[in-house]
């Protein structure tokens, strides 16, 4: 059973969704993508995940992610009283590969 992690940087400003057989293998899998330009031993203690369990064994779409509570926020279009302003469907992405995210049908 793949597991799913909200994965982050701690201090980013953005975060990314990634599955994971165990919490360690999803770190591993976050710290190996194209989305960290290096790493270190800081970096790696710097990566902060946390659950999404209703997205389990799901490929990351737009729908699986909204239904499990899971919405990509959208910072640049926040107003001033930083009101939450979420991306729509056709910019949402997936950026784990992941066997179930890698055979998904589009």
């Amino acid at each position: 059973m793949l597991k799913a992690y909200i994965a982050e940087l701690e201090g980013a400003e953005w975060c990314t969704l990634v599955h994971g057989e165990t919490r360690g293998k999803a770190k591993s899998r976050f710290a190996r993508s194209d989305l960290i330009d290096y790493l270190d031993s800081e970096t790696w203690n710097d990566i902060r995940l946390r659950r999404l369990p209703g997205c389990d064994n799901k490929p990351f779409t737009y729908e699986n992610s909204k239904n499990a509570g899971f919405l990509y926020r959208d910072l640049e279009r926040e107003d001033e009283f930083n009101n939450p302003v979420y991306c729509p469907p056709e910019d949402f992405i997936n950026d784990c590969n992941c066997a179930i995210c890698s055979n998904k049908k589009e």
